[in-house]
C-alpha cells in the first residue's frame, strides 16, 4: 500500500502547487535563509515537472538535490564531515554555494526548466546582495557537478519504464489490494514504482543490509502452525474488518493520523507547522542556527525519505 501511497502522493504534488505558483514568484520566496529558500525552489520544481516524476522519484530528485547543497556549505564551513564531494580551502558565501549547488542539480534533471531556474538564481543573488564571481559559485558549482556524477544513470527512472508488475496471490508475494483512501488510484493498480528496489541507496551499502532474517524452517514457518495462526487471529482481531473485529481508541487515532501524513509532501514537513512550535525551529534549531547545521539536518532528512524501507 505505501508504494501506492506513494504514487497517489506525487500525484498530488504535482497539481495543487500549480496553483500556489501564480500567485507566488521566484521573489517572494526568499526568507533569509538560503538553505530553505531552495528546498522550496527544489519543491516547486520537483512539484511542477511535466512529465510528472513517476511515484516516489521526486523524493530521490531531493535527496540529490540536498546532497550538493550538504556538500557545497560544508565545504566551506569545515563543520562537519561531506558526503561526497571534497573541497579543501574552500572559501565564499555559504548562501552563493546553496544557491549554486542546488540551480545546478535542478537544471541537470529538470532541464526543460532552466530558463525559470535561471531567473531565480539570478534574482536570489541580486537579493542577496552576491556577485556571481563570489568564490562560493564555484564550490556550489564543483559540489554540484560531483554528486550528479556520483548519482548519474542510478536507474531511478528508467527509459523505458519496465511494464507493470502485478504480483501474485501466492502466499507471501506481493499483491494488488483494494485502497480505502479518497482519492484512490484503483484497487488492484499495479506496483507504483517496482524499479526502485534496484537503485543504489543514499547511505545504506545495500537495500537489504538491515533486512530481516529469513523464517525459520518447516515446520514452523507452515501457515497453520501453532505459531502463524495465533498472529493471524490478532490481526484479524484488530483489523475490524471481521464480525468480531475490535475498533480502540489508539487505532481509530493512527487511523486519523496516517492518511493526514499522506496528504502533505515530506519535502514540504519542514516549512509546515508542529505540535511543539513551528517546524523552523523544531527542525532547525531555530533561525540562528549556521547554515552548515541546516544543511546537514535537510540533507540527513532528505536521504532518509529515500531508504529502501521507506518506499516498499
Amino acid at each position: 500500500m505505501s508504494r501506492i501511497r506513494s504514487n497517489r502522493l506525487l500525484n498530488r504534488v504535482t497539481t495543487v502547487p500549480v496553483i500556489m505558483l501564480a500567485a507566488v514568484s521566484w521573489w517572494q520566496i526568499a526568507r533569509a535563509d538560503a538553505v530553505l529558500d531552495w528546498h522550496e525552489i527544489a519543491v516547486n520544481t520537483v512539484s511542477t515537472a511535466s512529465p510528472p516524476r513517476p511515484g516516489p522519484v521526486g523524493f530521490l530528485d531531493m535527496a540529490v538535490v540536498q546532497a550538493a547543497v550538504y556538500d557545497a556549505v560544508q565545504a566551506i564551513s569545515g563543520k562537519f564531515k561531506p558526503y561526497h564531494v571534497q573541497l579543501p580551502g574552500a572559501s565564499g558565501s555559504p548562501e552563493a554555494a546553496t544557491a549554486k549547488a542546488a540551480h545546478d542539480v535542478l537544471i541537470n534533471i529538470f532541464p526543460a526548466q532552466e530558463a525559470s531556474l535561471n531567473t531565480a538564481y539570478r534574482d536570489y543573488l541580486t537579493k542577496k546582495g552576491l556577485a556571481e564571481s563570489d568564490p562560493g559559485v564555484t564550490v556550489g558549482q564543483t559540489a554540484a557537478a560531483g554528486i550528479l556524477v556520483l548519482r548519474a544513470n542510478d536507474g531511478r527512472v528508467p527509459n523505458p519504464l519496465p511494464p507493470p508488475f502485478t504480483g501474485d496471490t501466492a502466499t507471501g508475494v506481493w499483491r494488488p489490494t483494494t485502497s480505502y483512501q479518497p482519492p484512490p488510484p484503483p484497487s488492484s493498480a499495479p506496483m507504483a514504482t517496482p524499479w526502485l528496489g534496484a537503485v543504489p541507496c543514499f547511505t545504506l551499502q545495500s537495500g537489504d543490509q538491515f533486512r530481516a532474517k529469513p523464517p525459520p524452517p518447516e515446520p514452523w514457518s507452515r501457515l497453520n502452525s501453532r505459531i502463524f495462526m495465533p498472529e493471524k487471529a490478532e490481526t484479524i482481531l484488530f483489523s475490524g474488518t471481521a464480525p468480531f473485529g475490535m475498533s480502540l481508541p489508539r487505532m481509530s487515532t493512527i487511523s486519523v493520523i496516517v492518511p493526514a501524513c499522506w496528504r502533505s509532501p515530506p519535502w514540504r514537513w519542514p516549512m509546515q507547522s508542529s505540535p511543539f512550535g513551528t517546524a523552523r525551529s523544531t527542525m532547525f534549531c531555530g533561525d540562528r542556527s549556521p547554515p552548515s547545521k541546516r544543511a546537514r539536518t535537510m540533507a540527513m532528512r532528505q536521504r532518509l525519505v529515500t531508504l529502501p524501507g521507506s518506499r516498499s
